[in-house]
């Protein structure tokens, strides 16, 4: 079992996916440059028979390097990183991504991006797959939480539209309702929700396009059909 005592508030924690261990993270850099430090001094005591497959600790702070750009220096301040060692560093771990490693799923989650990274590294749900369900779900979504999705996945048509509805200039408000309706997948569920969306924002032309976007994939869709005739009903004659 090891300790560690932080000198200053912990302002995060991580457990593993196994459960066996944790990161946490606190604002007494100096105390752990120190630690890196000493590290480092007992990887090169042992010589060129330990590799960064071989420590885990190395593997999280040569991320912490790729993700930052920022590194400790001796007196426990950070300083930049130059392109070419965290490119080094990303190749070195790519390739161990591909191995037998327990960390290698980490490392490739790491490196995901865009619709193919999952919410957690050992979870196989997509992070898009997610915002569709929540989105779906719930239509009380913050802009907070819309513009921090989108940060994940920039083309998502829902999350613009959904963007729409907290835009207060109407001719962005249009683009991000027009961008992501032209975006919309073939998918009858999700166009009646988006549909929904617009009426909601008075959009209802817009809205309309979307209901018959998803009577096309499903001609039945009795809620599709449902809420074509509201949008008819507040549409100008």
């Amino acid at each position: 079992m090891a300790s560690f005592d932080h000198q200053n508030e912990v302002n995060n924690a991580a457990f593993s996916s196994d459960g066996a261990r944790i990161l946490t993270a606190s604002a007494d850099h100096v105390e752990l440059a120190r630690q890196v430090k000493e590290a480092h001094g007992e990887a090169a005591k042992i010589g060129s028979s330990t590799s960064m497959a071989d420590s885990p600790s190395q593997q999280v702070e040569s991320l912490s390097v790729i993700a930052s750009g920022l590194e400790f220096s001796d007196d426990g301040s950070l300083v930049a990183v130059d392109e070419e060692h965290r490119s080094k560093l990303a190749k070195q771990l790519k390739d161990l991504a591909q191995g037998p490693a327990p960390s290698a799923r980490f490392i490739r989650w790491f490196f995901s991006r865009g619709s193919d990274r999952t919410i957690f590294p050992a979870n196989d749900v997509k992070i898009a797959e997610w915002v569709d369900n929540a989105l779906l779900a719930n239509s009380n979504v913050t802009e907070e939480w819309v513009r921090n999705a989108l940060i994940f996945l920039p083309d998502h048509p829902l999350l613009h539209i959904a963007l729409a509805g907290f835009e207060t200039d109407p001719k962005r408000a249009d683009f991000l309702c027009s961008f992501g309706l032209a975006r919309l997948p073939k998918e009858g569920t999700i166009c009646t929700r988006v549909g929904e969306m617009l009426i909601s924002q008075g959009h209802p032309e817009l809205a309309l396009t979307a209901v018959d976007k998803a009577l096309l994939a499903d001609p039945t869709a009795l809620s599709a059909q449902r809420l074509r005739l509201r949008i008819l009903d507040v549409m100008p004659r």
